[in-house]
């Protein structure tokens, strides 16, 4: 999401894809109740710039996993205790004590919200100020030298704010490690000057409105020729396989049902509290979306690359995680890989078939 006030912008980036609802006031905006909307040369940015939205599978109303944005959020609040005298400052030791997008308009604002200081400006200052000089990183901020600050989250989620524009990118992903060089290299050049309003351009504007339509539907051009199942499906749907010990913590799946079009594959997690989820795989190319962990959806699609060995692609869409996962079935034991895309690597995996 991309803020910007007195009169500012919202974007969304879900995995590669940002969203552009734009605000426009000439008083002071505060989002307490929600976000406000213009077309995006209201508020200076050029739409001939712009053509991202939210990329199927990923939608508007998809809950989803912050990661490490939340360290910033932990920050202000210490800086909030310290402002009402509950912790005397950053040196006292954290034994004995113990939202996410508006975070980074408060910090825009210098600490205050709807003329309120919530966080003082000493504090806003000093949590955005490297901690080792020339160095990045702050209070669980990281600081861009000569442009702004930012909370960053594995696989591509980021609150970016960058005073001199007057504004804020929220970005929150899967399946990549960050998102800044998307932020710095496209949507900041697309804006003006603080203040400067660019004349409507009906023509990109409408283009752009066209390709976050698009980017949000299932396409059919992702159709791919169905193949009959090999022999070996016939022989493994309803077997258990139970894993060695990985560091990705797959105890061992079942492959629940199988079909030339899509198969149904449920993994044991050790150590997780749902620890059995479910994933339906779409070998026509299009991926099928079931609910996941904690009840967030992911989205799963897979084939058989030769006679025995089944390659899956696992998107958890709003648990960041995004899993490649390669299946070799020779008698009762299953051989293969796990690669996980946000920076988790790959790692071998080795499973038998339990024993009923």
């Amino acid at each position: 999401m991309t803020i910007r006030n007195e009169a500012f912008s919202a974007a969304v980036l879900t995995a590669v894809l940002i969203l552009i609802p734009a605000l426009v006031s000439g008083a002071e905006i505060w989002p307490t109740k929600g976000w406000q909307a213009s077309v995006p040369e209201e508020q200076g940015v050029d739409s001939k710039k712009l053509a991202e939205a939210y990329f199927y599978p990923f939608a508007a109303e998809t809950r989803h996993d912050v990661a490490s944005d939340t360290k910033s959020v932990t920050s202000t609040l210490i800086g909030i205790a310290i402002r009402k005298g509950l912790i005397r400052s950053v040196e006292e030791p954290l034994l004995g004590f113990f939202p996410g997008r508006t975070i980074g308009y408060l910090f825009l604002k210098n600490g205050k919200w709807e003329g309120k200081t919530i966080v003082s400006p000493e504090w806003v200052a000093e949590a955005t100020k490297p901690t080792v000089p020339g160095g990045e990183y702050a209070y669980l901020w990281w600081v861009k030298s000569g442009l702004g600050f930012l909370a960053r989250g594995r696989g591509g989620q980021s609150i970016v704010v960058i005073p001199g524009l007057n504004a804020i990118f929220v970005t929150t992903g899967g399946g990549i490690k960050t998102a800044d060089a998307l932020i710095l290299n496209y949507l900041v050049p697309a804006f003006t000057p603080m203040g400067e309003k660019l004349p409507l351009n009906p023509p990109p504007a409408a283009l752009l409105q066209e390709k976050i339509k698009q980017a949000g539907m299932r396409t059919e051009s992702t159709l791919v020729p169905v193949a009959a199942l090999p022999e070996i499906a016939a022989k493994i749907v309803g077997r258990s396989y139970v894993f060695d010990p990985n560091p990705f913590g797959i105890g061992g799946l079942t492959i629940l049902s199988a079909s030339p079009k899509e198969a149904v594959l449920k993994l044991g997690l050790t150590g997780d509290p749902d620890a059995s989820p479910e994933y339906k795989l779409g070998f026509d190319g299009v991926a099928r979306i079931t609910p996941g962990r904690y009840g967030l959806p992911a989205a799963g699609k897979g084939a058989w690359t030769n006679g025995r060995t089944l390659s899956a692609e696992i998107d958890e869409i709003g648990n960041i995680n995004k899993f490649r996962i390669e299946l070799t079935f020779e008698g009762n034991v299953l051989t293969g890989s796990s690669q996980e895309f946000t920076g988790l690597g790959k790692i071998p995996i080795r499973g038998v078939i339990a024993e009923k």
